[in-house]
């Protein structure tokens, strides 16, 4: 069953412009309109100076890490669950251990809701192992904020140009086959998004480069599920795809050894084969 739910989450964490948002609270600049025009850390040291860019690199970093790293929750066998908005990572824990402990997805999902202070201000998601979907997108979100299910897919997401990129991300996910390789299906849905307009600021309709992205999936069964994530990255997405191709001879290499490592050369030496140079 798909893990898709959390690409298209972490592919959104890193939306809010923090720079920005900071330039022209405190300082009264746009920093759209100063230096590079870029509203990453750098520019912002450029423009305002080291005590306003030490804010901003420490919360970008946060929302590059934090999304991909602590906040989505994935079992095989059980689903995938998460928060993202103002996210509060005891939902996703909480669906989990509801969901292994027995309960039914609906009333998991309803129980995780109940028990948080600010539902209205957050999108929790919920993919079963078995299919079920079931979204919740408060009405404190920033537009565009919303859901599209596929077939064994969903995407998630705020901030975002329109629904045209959760459209784009499930029909590209489903428009390869079966037979393609899963982490293939989900970077191409990432891509997707990305072309459909991806991140945009909400009142102005700027276009927001991605800070990160995350890719997990898990298995019934395999030893080593895959876990890659590019965090502080303005190509996120393009990096994540290289990290993956860089890791899956070494994924296929570690479940092969978990399996029987009598016959496979030691990590070194295969490490040294991939790389001869």
């Amino acid at each position: 069953m798909s893990p898709f739910v959390l690409l298209a989450l972490a592919y959104g964490a890193g939306a809010p412009p923090t720079s920005l948002w900071l330039g022209e609270a405190v300082y009264g600049v746009d920093l759209r309109t100063r230096g590079s025009g870029n509203l990453g850390g750098t520019n912002t040291l450029r423009v305002l100076g080291w005590k306003a860019a030490l804010p901003v690199i420490l919360v970008d970093i946060g929302k590059g890490w934090l999304p991909v790293w602590y906040f989505p929750q994935i079992q095989a066998g059980t689903g995938v669950a998460t928060s993202q908005a103002s996210t509060n990572p005891a939902v996703g824990e909480q669906l989990l251990e509801l969901l292994k402990s027995g309960r039914n997805p609906a009333y998991a999902f309803e129980q995780a809701i109940a028990n948080d202070s600010y539902p209205e201000f957050r999108q929790i998601a919920l993919l079963t192992a078995d299919g079920q979907v079931l979204v919740h997108s408060g009405t404190h979100t920033k537009p565009f904020s919303g859901h599209i299910t596929g077939e064994n897919c969903i995407a998630v997401g705020n901030f975002l140009a329109d629904v045209g990129v959760l459209e784009q991300m499930v029909q590209a996910f489903e428009d390869l086959p079966d037979s393609a390789p899963f982490t293939t299906r989900l970077i191409a849905a990432l891509e997707a998004g990305k072309s459909a307009g991806g991140q945009r600021e909400p009142e102005s309709g700027e276009s927001l480069t991605e800070r990160s992205a995350c890719l997990m999936v898990a298995a019934p069964g395999e030893s080593f599920p895959i876990d890659i994530r590019v965090d502080f990255s303005e190509d996120a997405i393009p990096a994540l795809r290289q990290a993956l191709a860089a890791y899956d001879p070494m994924h296929q290499y570690y479940l092969a050894r978990a399996e029987n490592p009598e016959n496979l050369p030691l990590q070194y030496d295969f490490v040294k084969r991939l790389n001869p140079t």
